[in-house]
């Protein structure tokens, strides 16, 4: 499990207090796009790709895996695969930090993420941008997979991001 039950609940109500509200659009299922960037008015249209179904990140768009997220369940993150979580132990590991962190992986019914989506907006709001954990939008991968190639997707403390690596976005594109 990447954190404590009682972390996860004082971690969203701290995001409550600041957020207010959570975006009603991250629900049901939907794709996940990958969207170069790292700040929250990033504009969408910049996507450079999808997650599949098993966690990988892809640039072939007709590769898009599926998924579904219940607002009531915070944790819950599901693909055909199965469960989808960054604290899968057998996934590989990122960058060394504390707690270890592991790459998006499908499959782990016991590994453990914080998922949701704060609304900052008026109205309609923003767009459904996927965050995890304490407060984090900001993702990583070594690479922007081209045509043929997939590619890990790690959460991204972002400070002193290596210049290996892309500052990448996750975009919740809602299905039904």
């Amino acid at each position: 499990m990447l954190y404590p039950k009682p972390l996860l609940l004082a971690l969203f109500s701290a995001t409550s207090a600041l957020c207010a509200t959570l975006n009603p659009d991250f629900s049901g299922t939907g794709n996940i796009f990958v969207v170069k960037g790292s700040e929250l008015t990033t504009s969408p249209a910049a996507k450079v790709g999808c997650l599949t179904a098993s966690g990988r990140f892809v640039s072939d768009y007709s590769k898009c895996g599926i998924f579904a997220h219940d607002p009531a369940n915070y944790t819950s993150m599901e693909s055909p695969v199965g469960h989808c979580s960054f604290g899968d132990p057998s996934a590989e590991s990122g960058r060394p930090q504390a707690p270890p962190l592991y790459a998006f992986k499908c499959g782990n019914p016991s590994a453990s993420t914080l998922f949701y989506s704060p609304n900052f907006g008026e109205g309609a709001g923003s767009p459904p941008w996927i965050w995890v954990g304490n407060l984090n939008w900001h993702f990583e991968a070594t690479k922007i997979p081209t045509a043929g190639e997939d590619t890990s997707l790690f959460i991204s403390n972002f400070i002193n991001l290596p210049a290996d690596r892309f500052a990448l976005m996750l975009l919740w594109a809602k299905l039904s």
